[in-house]
C-alpha cells in the first residue's frame, strides 16, 4: 500500500498565513467599531423614540467595517421603498456578514428576526434584544412574536397538520422533539429543501417509520423531488 503525501508549496503557505491575518484584521474592526459606537447605542436604547438613532449607528458601524476591510459596498436599487410601508427583507443567509451588510443596504428602519441565543453574546446581545425580534424554537408560540407563518404553525387540528420552516440540524431536531411529544397515530412528512442543504444529515434526523412525500418549489435553488 502506498501513500502520496502532498507538501504545501511556498505560495500556499503564504496564502494561508495571509488568510489568517486578514481574518484577524476583519474581526478587529468588527469588534472595535462596535465598541466605539456602543455607548451611543446604549443610551439610545433606553427610550423607544430614540431607537431609530441606535439603528442608524448600526448603519455607520457597517459602513466603517466594510471600508476598513477593503470591501466597498455598491448598491443598485431597482425600486424606491416607501418608508411608511412594511416590508420583509430576506438575506441570502450565506454568512454572518449578512448582518452588517443588511444594515448598510437597507435604508428603512427594520428589525432582524434571529435566534434568541444571540442575546447571550456580551453587549451585542443586549443591543439585539432591544432592537430586534427573538425567536426561540423550543417555545411553540414563538412565531407570534415574529409575525411570520411557518413556525410550528397549526394549519389544521383534525387532522392535525403542522407547518414549520426548520432548515438546519438544530432546528429540525427541535421540531422532531416537538412532534414526538404530540404525535398520536401515523406521521406523514411533506418535505421540500433547497439544494445547498445537507440532505443526508437531514434524513438521518428524520424518523424512519414515518410516511414521506417529497416536493419541490419553482425556486431555482430548490432540490429536485425526483
Amino acid at each position: 500500500m502506498f501513500f502520496l503525501l502532498k507538501t504545501p508549496s511556498g505560495a500556499e503557505r503564504y496564502m494561508k498565513i495571509f488568510s489568517w491575518i486578514y481574518t484577524i484584521w476583519c474581526a478587529f474592526w468588527f469588534i472595535v467599531v462596535f465598541l466605539l459606537l456602543f455607548p451611543v447605542v446604549f443610551v439610545c436604547l433606553q427610550k423607544e423614540q430614540w431607537k431609530p438613532v441606535a439603528h442608524y449607528c448600526n448603519r455607520i458601524w457597517g459602513r466603517i467595517f466594510f471600508f476598513m476591510i477593503g470591501q466597498p459596498v455598491n448598491v443598485t436599487y431597482e425600486t424606491e421603498l416607501d418608508p411608511k410601508r412594511a416590508y420583509v427583507f430576506c438575506a441570502n443567509h450565506f454568512s454572518y456578514l449578512d448582518i452588517a451588510m443588511m444594515g448598510v443596504v437597507i435604508k428603512n428602519y427594520f428589525a432582524f428576526m434571529g435566534k434568541s441565543s444571540v442575546k447571550k453574546v456580551p453587549l451585542f446581545g443586549y443591543m439585539f434584544t432591544k432592537l430586534h425580534i427573538q425567536v426561540d424554537r423550543t417555545i411553540k408560540n414563538s412565531r407570534i412574536n415574529t409575525q411570520l407563518k411557518g413556525r410550528f404553525e397549526m394549519i389544521s387540528n383534525d387532522p392535525k397538520i403542522i407547518a414549520d420552516t426548520a432548515h438546519n440540524e438544530s432546528g429540525i431536531r427541535l421540531l422532531m422533539d416537538q412532534i414526538r411529544s404530540e404525535l398520536i397515530g401515523e406521521l406523514w412528512i411533506i418535505l421540500g429543501m433547497v439544494a445547498d442543504k445537507d440532505l443526508d444529515l437531514v434524513l438521518q434526523i428524520l424518523p424512519q417509520d414515518a410516511h414521506y412525500i417529497f416536493c419541490e418549489s419553482n425556486n431555482p435553488r430548490s432540490l429536485k423531488a425526483l
